[in-house]
């Protein structure tokens, strides 16, 4: 809510607080894909459909782009088809746009090898373990690596409230189970098997 009274962008009464929730981890996403550069009709791969991989998904069909999607959680995978991207094949690759959003290890070596020559490979998804990167292949393949945080006030958040608001986005989508508060144990146990976001009611 201070983020929004910053901004003074009024608040549609409609919204329902899942919505309201998930509006900040859209804008990083949404801002993510803008900061790349990707435009209407780019075949782009998002690897993992987590809550930040679905939030990715949802801001490149926002522009226009077409996301592809891999995970091996089936009921994330499905959750992300369930909103508008197309599952990745097997062997996938030559994609101008990968991104990766899960901060998983093994997720890494496929994420750079999907990634087109003269493509960019858009780091969302954090890990303290070294990962590899051959420089030479970064330089023959001229491919760029960028890493994406957060956003910036207010021009991001703008731009994330409007395609909210004209519903080229229901981040709220990405919120699949509900508890009550007494029962937030049993949601943070489970999270990790819960497609998308877990929501724990506090009235």
């Amino acid at each position: 809510m201070w983020c929004l009274l910053r901004l003074r962008a009024p608040v549609a009464t409609e919204w329902s607080d899942e919505a309201l929730a998930c509006f900040e981890p859209l804008v990083v996403a949404y801002t993510a894909v803008l900061r790349a550069g990707v435009q209407a009709g780019d075949e782009c791969l998002v690897v993992g459909a987590g809550s930040q991989g679905l939030l990715v998904c949802q801001s490149l069909l926002a522009v226009g782009a077409h996301p592809f999607v891999t995970e091996p959680h089936e009921g994330r995978l499905e959750l992300a088809e369930k909103l508008g991207a197309r599952r990745a094949a097997e062997h996938y690759g030559d994609f101008l746009f990968v991104f990766e959003t899960s901060g998983a290890p093994p997720a890494w070596d496929p994420a750079f090898a999907a990634v087109a020559n003269t493509g960019t490979l858009v780091v969302i998804g954090q890990t303290a373990t070294p990962l590899p990167i051959v420089t030479n292949t970064v330089v023959q393949r001229q491919i760029t690596i960028r890493g994406t945080l957060i956003y910036d006030h207010p021009e991001d958040y703008a731009a994330a409230l409007q395609a909210f608001a004209d519903g080229a986005i229901a981040a709220e989508a990405t919120v699949q189970a509900g508890f009550p508060a007494e029962d937030a144990a049993a949601a943070f146990a489970g999270a990790r098997d819960v497609p998308g976001k877990s929501w724990i009611s506090m009235t």
